[in-house]
């Protein structure tokens, strides 16, 4: 701790801290640097995670720890009974003996003396940091036997070339638990060595139990697969996570090296065959989906799959449409390829392969058309659809943690949000959920104005994923609503030092920050913060990067515009809103901040005239964005009820309720009038 006039025992607090850490990790803390640059490190740096340098810890003796060394002493452990509190619950095994090298708390406690309290707390910390008891610490986790981890399949056949079989065996078996919802399943992702092959201890059980119990689940899909001649044969077992004990050997499948699927597909129905016997399901084998891809068909879609989880829709959609040239029996990749040209914001192509699909629709599983049906319903617009979708996929799959996620995700644009939110929040954020739930479930909170809880999940999801900007769009957010301006500009600043994906960049963060300070009266930091934005807007426009596509759905400058318009530069955004339109005439945003701008200099003909406009287009797939986009040039002309009707219309037209409220600046002007208060107000 460094120097403070109001230092007092907890200082010691964190002395005790750091050398507990000490003692578990073998390092100092912000070890290497000069004695200077260590006190600096020790004011404002977030210590290494213990976990990273002694993966065997308890997870409460490091959470214990590490609160030890927080910055600000409030968020320490406030006295030593507290920290015994802590070490009296963990420190006796189940058979009630207590480790000969702590210290009795109770006894400690019956001396009445603060001082002694203190000196036990620390013994015992100390003392257990030492001996390293980890096991004898751990509380038992409750584990859920209706969940399972499938683990990847190890490759024993001793040949490099088939390692990429073993990503796809665990691939295809999860899959397969996914759509026919015989269990739940865990989302786990084995650890990779340097050159992105499976860690040789990805495969030891000991470390897949660990890895089930961070999950909560009650078993373990593992198996390995062996050459036999010109065969593959594969064999899988059932693990019971408590004790890692083997609870069912599925018998071996066999089928030729140069396409072991049909063979993968026969073990994955056993697999699964298994598991319902288990849990008492009634589910097991394949959707409806009788024959498995080909081997090479399978290894292009999980490429695509990749491509679709660093956020590079365009280029999974070349991987899904080969995977289903090689095999032309094969949708799941043409599913899939629909999402992806949704998230492209190619919905043209989504109604198109829709239509291809549902032409064949027997040949996919009732869980995959479900799925085609939801964003079928999204680029029409007509979100209600898409969440009667999502509730079947959910009904198809109730153990299945996807599902759960997919209709909760699809509550939140019909304004269901009170249902969304006891969804998400049943799904539990400090389990590892996929970056787009904190996402997602911070968006609602939001919206409910839960913005501590927002807070709290954002950042949990950010531990996880570090490398997502999406995630940042939701601090700011938070951080502006509970005005913690500074912090929210911290985060900002930290975005533009972030490296930047195929959809990810610092546009949206900008926009985040400046219209949630404008909303809670930081007007002033609002527009620095979008003089901020024009400046860096600007130089990716001059580089040609990515981030001007996104930046604009339409335009060069239609970003910049709207941060001209949003710090106060009125005529300037008119301007440059204007020159874009007259390059791309369907510029919704353009046409947006051009009528905004009228309005805000009070040429009110001009911004009629755009609204006008606006509501002439009959491009398809919109969405209602067009009339979305007249009604903030509506409220800007202060005319509330014509914006609040046209509000309405848009959101019939699949304007999602996320995607206003009263943090949007055209809308300021509605505030307490009540039918805009109405349509804010959840459904249920």
């Amino acid at each position: 701790a460094t120097a403070d006039p109001a230092t007092d025992h907890r200082a010691d607090i964190y002395a005790i801290g750091a050398t507990a850490y000490e003692m578990i990790t073998g390092r100092q803390l912000f070890s290497g640097r000069s004695p200077q640059a260590m006190l600096a490190a020790q004011a404002v740096e977030t210590p290494e995670a213990i976990e990273k340098h002694r993966p065997s810890v308890s997870p409460v003796l490091s959470t214990l720890i590490m609160r030890t060394l927080e910055k600000h002493a409030a968020d320490r452990p406030q006295t030593a009974e507290e920290m015994l509190h802590v070490l009296d619950a963990l420190a006796t095994p189940s058979g009630g003996m207590t480790p000969t090298m702590t210290l009795p708390v109770q006894a400690a406690r019956k001396q009445g003396s603060q001082k002694l309290v203190y000196a036990g707390a620390a013994i015992a910390l100390l003392a257990i940091a030492g001996f390293g008891a980890t096991r004898l610490l751990s509380k038992p986790a409750v584990m859920d036997g209706n969940k399972v981890i499938v683990a990847p399949f190890q490759n024993k056949t001793g040949d490099p070339k088939f390692d990429q079989l073993s990503t796809l065996a665990t691939d295809w078996v999860a899959r397969g638990i996914v759509e026919t919802g015989v269990v739940d399943i865990g989302q786990f992702t084995p650890q990779k060595d340097a050159s992105g092959k499976i860690a040789d201890n990805a495969f030891d059980i000991a470390n897949l139990v660990k890895q089930a119990k961070t999950l909560a689940a009650g078993r373990i899909v593992a198996g390995a697969f062996y050459k036999q001649g010109d065969s593959i044969q594969f064999q899988a077992q059932i693990i019971d996570a408590n004790d890692g004990k083997l609870i069912g050997s599925i018998p071996p499948a066999m089928g030729p090296s140069n396409n072991p699927m049909p063979a993968l597909n026969e073990m994955r129905a056993r697999v699964m065959g298994s598991l319902a016997q288990m849990t008492g399901s009634d589910k097991s084998g394949l959707a409806s989906i009788d024959a498995p891809p080909s081997y090479e068909a399978f290894k292009e879609f999980a490429r695509g799959q990749e491509a679709f989880d660093r956020g590079d829709y365009e280029g999974s959609i070349g991987f899904y449409f080969r995977a289903a040239k090689i095999d032309t029996t094969y949708f799941a990749p043409l599913v899939r390829a629909a999402y992806a040209f949704d998230n492209a914001g190619k919905c043209e192509q989504t109604d198109s392969l829709g239509k291809v699909l549902n032409a064949k629709r027997e040949r996919l599983s009732d869980y995959e058309g479900y799925y085609l049906d939801r964003v079928i319903a999204w680029c029409h617009g007509d979100m209600t659809a898409a969440y009667v979708a999502a509730k079947q996929i959910a009904r198809i799959a109730p153990k299945n943690s996807s599902a759960a996620y997919i209709a909760a995700r699809s509550a939140a644009p019909i304004n269901r949000l009170n249902e969304a939110a006891t969804a998400f929040d049943k799904m539990d954020p400090e389990k590892p959920q996929n970056s787009g739930y904190y996402r997602d479930y911070g968006e609602v909170l939001h919206m409910l104005g839960r913005h501590d809880k927002e807070l709290e999940v954002v950042r949990i999801g950010e531990k996880a994923y570090p490398d997502r900007i999406s995630l940042l769009v939701s601090e700011v957010r938070a951080l502006a609503a509970l005005n913690r301006v500074d912090e929210a500009r911290s985060v900002l600043a930290r975005s533009l030092t972030m490296g930047t994906g195929a959809s990810s960049t610092p546009s949206g963060v900008f926009y985040a920050a400046v219209a949630e300070l404008a909303a809670h009266g930081h007007e002033k930091a609002s527009k620095e913060v979008a003089e901020e934005a024009i400046a860096w807007l600007r130089r990716q426009d001059a580089r040609g990067s990515p981030s001007r596509r996104q930046a604009s759905r339409g335009g060069a400058g239609a970003g910049i515009a709207y941060m001209l318009l949003q710090a106060g530069r009125f005529a300037e955004a008119k301007a440059l809103a204007d020159s874009a339109l007259s390059v791309q005439k369907d510029c919704i945003v353009c046409m947006s901040t051009s009528g905004e701008a009228s309005a805000l200099l009070g040429r009110k003909a001009e911004a009629e005239a755009m609204v006008v406009r606006l509501l002439a287009m009959d491009a398809p797939f919109m969405a209602g964005g067009n009339i979305y986009a007249a009604a903030g040039i509506k409220a800007r002309l202060g005319e509330k009820a014509e914006a609040v009707q046209l509000l309405r219309e848009s959101i019939s037209k699949g304007i999602y309720y996320q995607q206003f409220n009263d943090s949007e600046p055209a809308f300021f002007s509605l505030r307490g009038y009540k039918p805009f208060d109405d349509l804010l107000k959840p459904a249920d």
